[in-house]
């Protein structure tokens, strides 16, 4: 039967390219609407949003409504697969095409800067320390950065897009090689897209955009070893240098990894018996279910299975090495993770148990709409567009798929949907249930497509179907676009105050120009959020945390303020006037926990102009914004700057 299905999938040549190269048409428009979005959006044109949208979907659903048709050559649909991924990319890219525009970004470009420096690894990054002790990306980015005699920027966008081309035909192969299907994994492809941070987030330069790829294709080896005629050792051998890669990457996607390979080991040992209690299922449904309801029937599972020899070698592999550089070199997650996940849990429990409120979606820390009603309507509708679908992806992953080790590891992850939805809007969850969504969404794609392949790519209505499969498709697409990055920060625009990528403009950027050139490298800043990224970065400076509350004070005290400013031995101080403008978009001035965050009421001015009255600050720098003070060296005892 499968075989059958899969024949008729591709009636078409196999080397036909179909209508590919009419897709790339549409696509080429939908990117240049999308780049004249950008324009208006620097005009203030309320018509920006429009053309934004229009070019994404000008770009997203020519390539769904063909990936949901039949008689497609498997040659044009993994060919639709690889160029979505790329054209999704080229937004981003439009959206900073000078180079790294989002504040992940920064920390690795001071790691990566940092190697390029001092030849060697594990130099101190103060934008974020665990970075620097995860250092795979950046060891290929200035690899190449070295050898081409390109910039950072350049190298980066050129391994992180890589990086996409390598996801994309990762999904892709994958989910054809579990199904034997090329239309589920066509439509899987485009599904498994369809999470909040894959347009923008998961295209910067972080190690995440590199390493979430780098285990999809290490399953896919692993997969691929399975194969009876498979030259399995050589392939085994790849898969666990895929692995070991993973883990000096990065630290949470090595864990995932690690879960998963342990999930598909069980599910592989225990195939025996998930086929028996499935085929006494199917004994026990009534006839006149089946004959009405006939995706219900049980099948008998699909040959495709997972050795659990090769799977328990990966998972062992796995374990011990992010065990062993968590004890050495990733000592630094702990510290890292913990905060996260301790507020994360602690407002998951106060939701559950009803002894705190929820967090109001689609709101800033002052009470403002991110997000206009369409849209926000748009992200709910893909919520439960994807709850109501996952119940028969799974359904249909029992039917066929449950000897399948991988299979029902997709099904298992797939039922933790429905809690990141909670932990979505738990006071502290939100981050944690959006980097989730990373990883869930390789599963989550694979059980759609299966649910759907079953409900409505019956061969009768076919044009029909694929259409509703494309307003389906375009629904999760734009809800998640709208979930995973705010509507003030997808377009560039005037200056925001805690605004994140529309914090930096040209007066941050000289900021940071100026400090690189006249006071040398690692001299110790304390800043604002914004200016922070940049001075860390571009700028070779050496950030202090924790000095918030100096700003947030109404006075300089040398008792207090000003001897904390002593301890910590800080050089320089930068004053943003704007700061005094608006409460914060992301809810803090300074730093995550900063006094008084998430602010309700804007800066005041005295809290800034406090600076100018300290004689023990002298003014080295002043753009009308933005002022920079050096601390004077004997107002701390004769203790020079460092």
């Amino acid at each position: 039967m499968a075989s059958a299905r899969t024949s008729a999938e591709n009636v078409a040549s196999a080397g036909s390219w179909g209508w590919l190269p009419a897709l790339t048409v549409f696509a080429a428009f939908g990117l240049l609407a999308v780049g004249q979005s950008m324009r208006l959006a620097l005009a203030e044109s309320p018509s920006a949003s429009l053309a934004f949208w229009v070019g994404l979907l000008l770009i997203y659903a020519p390539v769904v409504f063909r990936s949901a048709l039949p008689q497609v050559s498997r040659r044009e649909r993994i060919a639709l697969a690889v160029f979505l991924g790329v054209a999704l990319y080229l937004v981003k890219v439009l959206r900073g095409p000078g180079g790294f525009i989002f504040h992940d970004e920064f920390p690795h470009f001071a790691t990566a800067n940092g190697i390029l420096n001092s030849g060697a690894l594990f130099s101190v990054n103060s934008l974020q320390e665990v970075s620097a002790y995860f250092p795979g990306l950046e060891i290929v980015t200035t690899a190449i950065a070295a050898m081409a005699n390109i910039s950072i920027e350049a190298a980066g966008i050129v391994v992180i897009g890589a990086a996409r081309i390598i996801a994309a035909l990762g999904i892709y192969l994958l989910y054809e090689e579990i199904s034997g299907s090329p239309r589920v994994a066509s439509i899987g492809s485009v599904l498994a897209i369809t999470y909040p941070n894959y347009t923008f987030w998961s295209s910067q330069f972080s190690y995440e955009s590199l390493a979430l790829p780098i285990s999809i294709l290490a399953l896919l080896t692993a997969l691929w070893s399975d194969r009876r005629e498979a030259p399995r050792w050589a392939l085994l051998g790849l898969a666990l240098l895929l692995v070991g890669s993973v883990v000096i990457i990065h630290h949470v996607t090595s864990y995932f990894l690690a879960a998963s390979l342990i999930l598909i080991y069980a599910v592989s040992r225990m195939r025996p018996f998930l086929v028996r209690v499935g085929e006494e299922l199917g004994r026990r449904i009534p006839g006149a279910v089946s004959r009405r309801l006939p995706w219900t029937l049980w099948r008998k599972p699909s040959e495709r299975t997972t050795d659990p020899r090769t799977w328990g070698i990966l998972a062992l592999a796995s374990v011990a090495g992010a065990a062993i550089w968590l004890t050495t070199a990733g000592r630094e997650v702990l510290g890292y993770l913990g905060p996260h996940l301790e507020a994360a849990s602690r407002g998951f429990v106060a939701i559950i148990t009803r002894s705190g409120g929820p967090r109001t979606p689609f709101t800033t820390s002052g009470g403002a709409q991110t997000a206009p009603a369409w849209e926000q309507l748009a992200a709910f509708a893909a919520v439960l567009l994807i709850t109501a679908v996952i119940p028969f992806g799974l359904l249909q992953i029992w039917r066929r798929y449950r000897g399948h080790g991988l299979a029902v590891m997709f099904a298992l992850a797939s039922l933790a949907y429905p809690v990141t939805l909670v932990l979505r809007l738990a006071r502290g969850g939100s981050e944690i249930a959006n980097r989730s969504w990373d990883f869930l969404f390789v599963a989550i794609g694979f059980a759609l497509a299966v649910g759907i392949a079953e409900l409505w790519m019956a061969r009768e209505r076919v044009y029909g179907r694929a259409a509703a499969v494309t307003v389906y498709a375009s629904v999760l697409f734009m809800g998640a676009l709208v979930v995973g990055t705010p509507a003030w920060a997808r377009l560039p625009g005037p200056y925001l105050v805690g605004g994140d990528v529309r914090g930096l403009q040209a007066e941050s950027y000289a900021l940071a120009d100026w400090a690189k050139d006249n006071l040398g490298p690692d001299n110790r800043f304390i800043a604002d959020y914004t200016n922070k990224w940049l001075l860390g970065s571009f700028g070779e400076q050496y950030i202090v945390d924790g000095l918030s509350w100096v700003y947030l004070s109404p006075k300089l005290d040398a008792n207090l303020e000003m001897a904390d400013v002593y301890a910590r031995r800080v050089a320089y101080v930068v004053v943003d006037r704007r700061l005094t403008e608006a409460t914060p978009q992301i809810g803090h001035y300074f730093e995550p926990g900063e006094p008084g965050a998430p602010h309700r009421q804007p800066l005041a001015g005295d809290n800034l102009l406090k600076f100018d009255r300290e004689p023990c600050l002298s003014r080295v720098y002043d753009s009308g914004e933005i002022v920079v003070y050096a601390v004077r060296p004997q107002c701390r005892g004769g203790e020079g700057s460092q």
